[in-house]
């Protein structure tokens, strides 16, 4: 059998395709030879493309906290919601809670 003349190039630095058919065969670095039928085309003779170089690592900026005034539950230290006095739902229904037993303790029982 008579082989084609290899008509094969380097797509990237690890893949490298057989242009002897149609669509093109495309191959990982480590095939050395193409595996279609009859076909006796090599991997490319020139050197592979050089592996890109990893990217710098992106820097990360951490956003400062917000400034304002502290959420009014006594153990949170968070930042008070715009136009509330608490930083959640969460620490708002604590205080009304508290709230509620401070009142109900203060109040007379009513006899039925």
């Amino acid at each position: 059998m008579r082989l084609k003349p290899s008509k094969s190039k380097w797509l990237s630095y690890n893949t490298w395709v057989c242009q002897n058919h149609y669509p093109a065969v495309r191959l990982t670095e480590a095939a050395c030879n193409c595996y279609m039928l009859g076909c006796g085309s090599v991997r490319p003779t020139e050197a592979a493309p050089e592996k890109p170089a990893e990217p710098d690592p992106v820097l990360v900026f951490i956003q400062p906290v917000a400034t304002g005034p502290q959420c009014t539950w006594d153990s949170c230290t968070e930042t008070a919601r715009p136009n509330s006095k608490y930083c959640s739902r969460k620490c708002s229904n604590k205080n009304a809670r508290r709230r509620h037993r401070a009142r109900k303790a203060t109040q007379p029982h009513h006899a039925a």
